[in-house]
């Protein structure tokens, strides 16, 4: 008897093996790239400064989600994932937004954090958004009012 339990649970490890995996492809995975760069605001770095990017998602009923951020004391950041602290952006068309946290006394002009104040396009593999913000942000050598096509 219990060679048969054996089998029963053998078979049932291997059922439920397989429950498992068809579930975890059930949900689409986004590709996701490394993400680093540096943040200046008229050549001097930035620090504790937030750097989001927000993927543009295919679909309005997908949510894609969104990566950041935080500039160190030579303003450099290295982009992760919300939610689950893996570093990398999504692959594909985002948002980028610049936002200074409360207590932090960086002056970045508001344009910065607006909706499309700058759009990247990120590729698989490693890439660098160095962002040298200005006073005047309609100078800004990254600003881009609509994203890259497709």
């Amino acid at each position: 008897m219990t060679a048969e339990v054996g089998v029963r649970c053998g078979v049932a490890g291997a059922v439920l093996g397989i429950v498992v995996a068809i579930a975890g492809c059930g949900g689409e995975r986004q590709p996701v790239a490394e993400v680093t760069g540096r943040v200046t605001l008229e050549g001097k770095p930035l620090a504790g400064v937030v750097v989001q990017f927000e993927p543009r998602a295919p679909d309005a009923k997908q949510a894609v989600p969104a990566s950041y951020g935080i500039t160190d004391a030579n303003g450099r950041y290295r982009a992760f994932r919300t939610g689950n602290k893996k570093f990398g952006a999504v692959v594909g068309v985002s948002q980028v937004r610049i936002t200074v946290p409360e207590g932090n006394s960086a002056r970045v002009h508001p344009r910065y954090s607006a909706d499309r104040a700058f759009w990247a396009e990120i590729n698989p593999g490693s890439n660098v958004f160095d962002l040298d913000l200005v006073q005047d942000p309609t100078k800004a050598r990254l600003q881009v009012e609509e994203p890259p096509a497709r």
